[in-house]
Order: structure tokens, then C-alpha cells, then sequence
């Protein structure tokens, strides 16, 4: 088995951010697949409530990412948001997801964060039984978006 390891980026590195961008349309049917811009992927290095985690292969090649960020709420208190998590297709099976849940989970209480909470899209039937295999429940709720 190669060895991968798993890791919160703590500096900006362009080929980071290449790698980054090369793995987003598997997640998003809207991601062109560019680069993530260095001043996005800046912030959320530098932001105390917001982690870029990513796993990298043997030889250090980014073959996962997940992004997190800390929100809090007078009522809700502190929680995780999952904005991205996304593992190149070509490994998928091989536990590097596992790893990377067990790390956001593990930042995530790190930080405060009582509940994780993400969305999913319907396209994403797999790893919806992945979700359910680790605890997570689908919510009866709506998901608002309004563009600014």
C-alpha cells in the first residue's frame, strides 16, 4: 500500500493550488478545473476558522482535499461546515477518505465545533452511504442560496 499522509495546509504554494484545482470538477460539475486563486486559498490558510486539509500520495501529490470552516451562531453555538470533500475517483476505496473524515472531525472538535454539518448533492449517491457509514444523518430541511 503507498504510503499517503494527511495535512492542514499551513502556507500558500502554487502547485498546492494547482492540484487543488485539478481535483474540484470531481466534485463540482461547475469547476473549470484552474488553479485555486492564491487569494482564496490564502484565506482560508490563514484564517483561524477555516482549514484547508488535503492527503497527499507517496509522492506528495494532492489525491484529496477537504475544506473547513468554524461558524458560529448566538442560538447554535459553534459548528463545522463541510464546504468541500472530494478524493480523485481513481483512489476512491482505498480508506484515504476515512482518513481525511477522521482528520475534519477531529479539527473540527480541536476548534469547539459540536456538530459537523455539510450538504450533498442527489448526484452524489455514493458518498451519501459513505456519510452514513460514520454517523451522519440526512436533515428534513430546505437549502436556501441567493446570489449576491
Amino acid at each position: 500500500m503507498k504510503q499517503q499522509t494527511i495535512e492542514i495546509l499551513t502556507t500558500y504554494n502554487e502547485q498546492d493550488a494547482i492540484e487543488l484545482g485539478a481535483l474540484m470538477p470531481h466534485l463540482s460539475e461547475t469547476s473549470s478545473g484552474e488553479p485555486i486563486a492564491e487569494e482564496l486559498l490564502r484565506a482560508i490558510i490563514e484564517s483561524p476558522y477555516h482549514a484547508q486539509l488535503v492527503a497527499r500520495d507517496a509522492s506528495g501529490a494532492i489525491i484529496g482535499a477537504a475544506t473547513l470552516s468554524i461558524t458560529f451562531g448566538a442560538g447554535a453555538g459553534a459548528k463545522a461546515y463541510l464546504e468541500d470533500f472530494v478524493v480523485n475517483p481513481e483512489i476512491r476505496g482505498g480508506g484515504i477518505g476515512s482518513q481525511l473524515w477522521d482528520a475534519m472531525c477531529e479539527w473540527a472538535r480541536e476548534h469547539g465545533a459540536h456538530k459537523l454539518t455539510f450538504t450533498s448533492s442527489d448526484r452524489h449517491a455514493s458518498a451519501h452511504g459513505f456519510y452514513l457509514k460514520r454517523g451522519a444523518e440526512i436533515r428534513d430541511t430546505n437549502y436556501f442560496t441567493k446570489p449576491l
